[in-house]
């Protein structure tokens, strides 16, 4: 059976959207500080939903800079764009698109915020991403160590289990700081940072 990623992550927006400052913010900005994007250089941030790790990423290229956001849910890229726009960030732009037929390359650094386990064959999806860099660019993703899921998850299943059923709510400020503290332990994310040496195509634009 086929799963149409889209369409699960833009029903699921809300709820996806009340963890962002506890969970996909946090993780985002540590992704971003691995990359170390300059000021003036290219970025792509693959499955970006959204924006935690692209809205980071325009901040630190800056003005001269660029940012490009792709994902499959639109609704996530709406809240990418509103955000974007609250912040008054004009260097990042995001579109609704599938990663692995990205025509344009040559970025500076591209990042993946667990995003590479959706991708239908991850090795050849991990290498394709690599190839959309310069010579000598970075590409930095996050992902789940193994038995990392429950410890994340656990406090909002838990909570779930002592609330009565309702609208999704944002992780009440006790949640926001066990995952904050867990994420700033490391015990929840893995940093992999590849330079690359070859790359392919000009400057993206």
């Amino acid at each position: 059976m086929t799963v149409d990623m889209s369409s699960y992550f833009d029903e699921g927006s809300d709820r996806f959207a009340g963890w962002t400052s506890a969970l996909w913010d946090v993780h985002g900005a540590a992704l971003v500080q691995a990359a170390a994007p300059r000021p003036g250089e290219r970025v792509l941030d693959a499955c970006c939903g959204g924006g935690s790790s692209a809205l980071p990423a325009a901040r630190a290229v800056g003005p001269s800079g660029r940012v490009h956001g792709v994902d499959l849910a639109e609704r996530l890229l709406a809240t990418a764009r509103a955000r974007a726009t609250d912040a008054g960030l004009g260097n990042v732009e995001f579109a609704c698109a599938d990663v692995a037929g990205w025509p344009r390359s040559g970025y500076d650094v591209v990042l993946c915020g667990f995003g590479v386990f959706f991708l239908p064959d991850m090795d050849a999806g991990t290498d394709l991403l690599v190839g959309l860099l310069r010579d000598g660019g970075r590409f930095v993703m996050t992902c789940w160590p193994t038995g990392s899921l429950e410890a994340v998850f656990g406090p909002f299943f838990a909570g779930g289990r002592a609330t009565p059923p309702g609208p999704p709510r944002r992780p009440g400020a006790a949640v926001r700081g066990e995952l904050r503290t867990s994420a700033d332990r490391g015990g929840t994310t893995r940093l992999a940072h590849r330079p690359r040496s070859r790359g392919r195509g000009g400057p993206a634009q």
